[in-house]
């Protein structure tokens, strides 16, 4: 009995399958079960239950709809986030794959489509990959769909919990490149529900370039637990090749994005709105890099000089710098380690020097990493 427990603990599908009604059973059998056994086995069964409850509770705590209003009253670049939303979602382009994605995820089921489907999106940091997803989840969730992106502690043993969703259902992971054996264990679950399972489940996943795992697949793949891995794939709903987002293709949708994050800029620091002052003759084709240009537009910063990407990132550091040094100052802490010049502050040797080969990107370490998914 201790054996056979022992192994139907280990795999955790089988226990709920057939471990309780077993364990009664064997029990029954027992001479003293009614008089000595009996709230044993109550207490064993209740206790299962709570354990069993608690692992698909931790799990789905992982798995999140990130979409929430900005509280602030402060125009610092983390109000640039997607889940914010405080920017219209603008592109001839972007509107169009939103709205194929929204339709693709929508056919999964219907007129003989597999119901069972997967996507991957690529581009640079600031492209709009996470922003795309939020959209195209808003609209599904507003038609019964359960969207949520599973965060980086969820683990391949909780792929389960995610994969029995009865209602239509997309998953999306964001940085796959070392989510490869989170990937793979949600796939494996999908072979075995693609003959059985009723609700439409589609896994989106996120990526600045298509990992060589997921390159991989449109050629090969392992099933040493014989689930249908290969089945699964060669449905034309499990599409392994990497779809781009698109840039801000022309100047007048850049420059429409601008102004609309100038006007909602103005209103969080409720100003009639600033003067935007001289535009560099082009704007960024991605879209991070307009709203950084509309954030410095909004606080009255000099953007005409500003000609690249990187310019914009280091303009962005250096009033982040002014402004932890204003802080501090009214703190009355000491400086800043960075002086005015944006070299380091002196004194201060345990800190790379300007040209080190050791010297951080001063014009990225303050951004949040979110901000260039």
């Amino acid at each position: 009995m201790g054996d056979y427990y022992r192994l139907l603990l280990s795999h955790k599908e089988a226990l709920n399958l057939v471990g309780v009604d077993a364990l009664q059973t064997i029990l029954a059998r027992l001479p003293d079960f009614a008089s000595e056994l009996q709230p044993q086995l109550a207490a064993i069964l209740a206790n299962q239950e709570k354990l069993l409850n608690l692992k698909r509770v931790k799990a789905w705590r992982q798995a999140r709809w990130p979409v929430r209003p900005y509280s602030g009253q402060a125009l610092r670049p983390f109000l640039l986030k997607p889940e914010y939303r405080l920017v219209p979602y603008l592109g001839e382009a972007q509107v169009q794959m939103r709205d194929e994605l929204v339709a693709w995820a929508q056919g999964l089921g219907r007129d003989g489509v597999p119901r069972l489907g997967m996507r991957l999106y690529t581009g640079p940091g600031g492209a709009g990959k996470t922003r795309l997803l939020i959209e195209a989840g808003e609209d599904l969730r507003r038609t019964g769909w359960a969207v949520y992106f599973l965060g980086e502690s969820v683990t391949p043993a909780d792929a389960g919990y995610f994969s029995e969703t009865p209602c239509p259902t997309v998953l999306i992971l964001d940085y796959v490149t070392d989510r490869q054996g989170m990937v793979e264990a949600l796939l494996k679950q999908m072979a075995r529900q693609r003959q059985h399972r009723a609700a439409p489940l589609a896994l989106i996943l996120l990526e600045r370039t298509a990992p060589r795992w997921f390159e991989a697949l449109a050629v090969s793949i392992h099933d040493p637990e014989y689930v249908g891995l290969p089945e699964l794939l060669a449905l034309p709903t499990m599409q392994k090749q990497a779809l781009a987002i698109p840039p801000l293709s022309t100047e007048a949708e850049r420059r429409e994005l601008f102004a609309q994050a100038v006007a909602s800029f103005a209103k969080i620091i409720r100003t009639d709105g600033p003067d935007p002052g001289a535009l560099p003759s082009d704007l960024p084709q991605r879209p991070l890099f307009v709203l950084l240009l509309a954030l410095l537009a909004a606080t009255g910063g000099d953007m005409a000089h500003l000609r690249d990407e990187n310019e914009i990132l280091a303009a962005t550091w250096r009033r982040e710098r002014g402004l932890w040094r204003q802080k501090l100052q009214h703190a009355g802490l000491p400086a800043p380690l960075l002086a005015d010049g944006g070299e380091l502050h002196p004194g201060h040797a345990h800190f790379a020097h300007p040209g080190s080969r050791d010297q951080p990107s001063p014009a990225t370490d303050l951004l949040p990493a979110r901000l260039f998914r």
